[in-house]
């Protein structure tokens, strides 16, 4: 019976782990040559932690605005935002916004994290232009588009 998959699991990170080197680089010059160095244990746990980290605080902050006082939104036209009217769909904006970008952020620091594992089947260990590139492109692209998202709409409730 085939099962459908649910986010990343443990299993994929124990094989994942199997396969990055003792001596891992974890830093490129803009040649492309590696310049820092990690062990395995280190460059791991930072590319699960990291991510984890910077969406769970995301997160955080936009279920926290929810429940912080009026006066602590920051968006244009306070004095409507902040009314008791106008203030429950604010919150959720900056919530939903917040939830995005944590989705974003996760989706290329597990991208760049995957570029630099894959760099060191190259000897010596090498981040090519042809794999960052793209990468660091769809990024700007997309917080651009994001950016735009989040500032449209604020004039009048």
């Amino acid at each position: 019976m085939c099962r459908p998959r649910r986010g990343l699991r443990l299993d994929h990170l124990v094989y994942v782990k199997r396969l990055i080197p003792d001596r891992v680089a974890t830093h490129f010059g803009l040649d492309g040559q590696a310049d820092r160095w990690s062990s395995r244990e280190g460059f791991y746990w930072m590319g699960v932690i990291t991510p984890t980290a910077t969406a769970a605080f995301l997160i955080v902050m936009g279920v926290t605005i929810r429940h912080a006082p009026p006066e602590s939104l920051n968006v244009p036209n306070p004095d409507d935002w902040r009314s008791a009217q106008h203030y429950p769909e604010a919150a959720a904006r900056i919530q939903d916004g917040m939830t995005l970008l944590a989705t974003m952020l996760t989706f290329w620091m597990s991208g760049l994290w995957g570029l630099i594992a894959k760099a060191q089947a190259l000897n010596p260990p090498r981040l090519t232009e042809r794999a960052f590139v793209p990468l660091m492109l769809v990024f700007v692209a997309v917080m651009l588009v994001f950016a735009h998202q989040m500032s449209v709409g604020w004039n009048v409730p």
